[in-house]
């Protein structure tokens, strides 16, 4: 948030960040929760060591 914050002074958007990522579930909790959506084939492909995550699933289709 700091160097936001010098590269655009008074901007408050360069906050949420650290704000949000204390209550986005945890990446694996997070496919979990697709998992109980009913998602399938939950994938999990981590960038950096883990600092970033794609989910990616496919959901089922709705029955008739």
């Amino acid at each position: 948030p700091w160097i936001g914050r010098l590269l655009q002074p008074g901007q408050e958007m360069f906050s949420y960040l650290p704000h949000s990522t204390t209550h986005y579930p945890h990446q694996d909790a997070l496919a979990d929760l697709m998992r109980e959506e009913g998602f399938a084939s939950v994938e999990l492909v981590e960038f950096t060591f883990g600092a970033s995550v794609i989910h990616l699933a496919r959901k089922s289709g709705s029955e008739s």
